[in-house]
């Protein structure tokens, strides 16, 4: 974001609302495939890597019905903030840093809602 902050605000609104478009788009393709087929599971990290005990270290998301219904309200939702932030940010001030502290925001929320484990929702 700080990089097309230089080209204008213009840029940094169209930007925004495109890349939070695709992440809405991304977020109900993801649902339409687990609502019509299995939950989707991925593990940041290998099986075979060991922490003491014995327990995988790893990152897991998994992404059943809840969670992909999650996934697309935090998606709209962070479209909607983006297109009234769009909209309304002439009379603000530190439009520089408030979209990429809402992309932060909504990739934090993301992968809180798709985490496969108590650990990592922490």
């Amino acid at each position: 974001m700080p990089l097309v902050n230089k080209l204008g605000s213009k840029a940094r609104a169209a930007w925004s609302v495109l890349l939070m478009a695709a992440i809405s788009l991304t977020g109900l393709f993801v649902a339409r495939s687990v609502f019509t087929g299995q939950p989707w599971i991925y593990s940041f990290g290998g099986e075979a890597l060991s922490g003491p005990g014995g327990f995988p270290v790893r990152i897991l998301f998994a992404i059943d019905g809840m969670s992909a219904l999650m996934t697309v309200i935090v998606a709209i939702t962070g479209f909607a903030v983006t297109l009234y932030a769009t909209i309304s940010e002439s009379e603000s001030s530190g439009r520089d840093s408030f979209h990429a502290l809402l992309f932060l925001l909504v990739a934090g929320v993301l992968g809180m809602v798709n985490t496969g484990d108590l650990f990592n929702f922490f």
